[in-house]
């Protein structure tokens, strides 16, 4: 047996809350909560990581990825007081304002706040706003897990053994990787909502939010003529090691709009139809050069290994992997006992960026079996994609309802990889680094619902 992992997390909690009658009505709120958590490490038995003929380039363990080595049980808790205010001056006119202050047992303690209003300029379109402070301590898993595993890299494939460290190890010390540290967040958000006439609504939502310290996993590092972390690659049975860090500052800005109409007509015949579209611009903080701020040692720095610290992809997966915007069309129609629905779902395009890449230099451009162009990319924008559902359900009894329909109708699929080096050998043929619409293809169901009658 590889061993295994286990995570438990037990929450004491009590709130209090009490309507006053101050000017239109004060609401006080208050609480307390007690977390306990706790992450285990269960060792394997030693068959499954101990490598029993170390010259021979054979993975460790019996399977493709070798057990835990160690056991380890590690404990934290923390505990937190808030405090929300919520006051109605007019009855137009409401502000909203909470306090949480929040101790761990491992990171020390933290002060955040929330303030929101809202006003309403008569029963048609109101006006809201917020701004909040965050903190978010490292979990568990990112402090303390660590294990071995067989990656295939190279052309041939070959295996080779990649360690996940912990910050605080001694591989991690040797690399200069910074202490892990809490990630503390501002948000700020304007929007508003709408009824101009019976049966429209419209709601439209602007935010901003800022992440530092954001937390992330590097890549992986090698001995590299290190004969200090050559050492300790070695006693772990690794060939590589990487590590949970806090490498970069993020900001988010999006726009979140929903539009519905529902309207009733004939005789038993209603329609309800709903628009939604969300714009988001994720980046990674950069400095006046334009080059993303990389919160790196001077060890990693003076090494020449930023690229295994943070590289190209990974700024890519946060910035462009995952589509800009997203549109959605539902229409739901229903008819006495008969009900359709279809939803129309666009994905905006997405990109990978290789980390190898360097584009001012093509001439360094592997070679794309498929049209053995020498000078071709190995980055590809994967275009934009129109995802459909459909459902069609009739009430067959008055407990009993049939439902059958389908999820990507049509069977519509992300774009193929074009450059032969992004399949590894021919694996795969869909990107696995970037996020768009999913890669399952078409779903087809049939549903019946019954409920239970009641007394009254």
């Amino acid at each position: 047996m590889p061993g295994g992992l286990k995570f438990g997390q037990h929450v004491f909690n009590a709130d209090l809350s009490r309507k006053y009658n101050v000017l239109k009505g004060l609401n006080v709120a208050g609480g307390v909560e007690f977390r306990v958590e706790n992450f285990q490490v269960r060792a394997g038995e030693e068959a499954s990581y101990k490598n029993y003929d170390p010259p021979t380039a054979a993975a460790a363990g019996a399977q493709v990825f070798s057990g835990f080595i160690n056991s380890n049980d590690n404990n934290r808790n923390a505990l937190g007081i808030y405090i929300d205010l919520e006051q109605d001056f007019t009855d137009k006119f409401l502000v909203t304002g909470a306090l949480r202050f929040e101790n761990y047992s491992d990171f020390g303690s933290t002060l955040n706040y929330k303030l929101a209003s809202r006003y309403k300029f008569g029963e048609a379109f109101n006006l809201r706003a917020s701004i909040t402070s965050g903190f978010r301590a490292p979990s568990m898993q990112q402090r303390f897990y660590t294990r071995t595993s067989t990656l295939f890299v190279g052309s041939p494939l070959m295996p080779i053994q990649a360690g996940t460290f912990t910050n605080g190890s001694v591989p991690a010390q040797i690399l200069g990787i910074p202490t892990l540290q809490e990630e503390t967040s501002s948000s700020y958000s304007i929007g508003f909502a709408a009824k101009p006439f019976k049966g429209l609504e419209l709601t439209v939502d602007a935010y901003q939010i800022d992440i530092d310290n954001r937390i992330v996993l590097t890549n992986n590092f090698t001995g590299g003529g290190n004969a200090q972390l050559q050492a300790q690659l070695d006693a772990a049975g690794a060939g590589t090691a990487n590590f949970f860090s806090n490498a970069i500052d993020t900001r988010a800005r999006g726009l979140e709009t929903v539009l519905s109409y529902s309207t009733k007509f004939a005789r038993k015949h209603s329609l309800r139809a709903t628009l939604a579209a969300i714009f988001i611009d994720n980046e990674v903080k950069k400095g006046a050069d334009g080059k993303p701020i990389i919160k790196a040692s001077p060890v990693l720095v003076s090494t020449g290994q930023l690229g295994n610290y943070f590289n190209r992809e990974d700024q890519s997966r946060i910035e462009v992997a995952n589509p800009s915007n997203k549109l959605s069309l539902t229409l739901n129609y229903k008819v006495s006992k008969f009900g359709a629905m279809v939803r129309f779902v666009n994905f905006g395009k997405v990109e990978y960026l290789d980390p190898s890449i360097n584009p001012a230099n093509p001439g360094a451009f592997p070679i794309n079996a498929f049209n053995n162009n020498a000078r071709e990319t190995l980055d590809q924008v994967f275009e934009s994609k129109l995802v459909t559902d459909l459902s069609l359900s009739y009430q067959l009894i008055k407990q009993l309802a049939l439902t059958i329909g389908a999820n990507n109708l049509f069977d519509v699929y992300q774009d193929r990889h074009t450059h032969s080096g992004n399949m590894s050998s021919g694996r795969f043929v869909f990107s696995r680094r970037v996020q768009q619409q999913g890669f399952n293809g078409a779903y087809y169901f049939a549903r019946l619902k019954f409920e239970l009658p009641t007394s009254k």
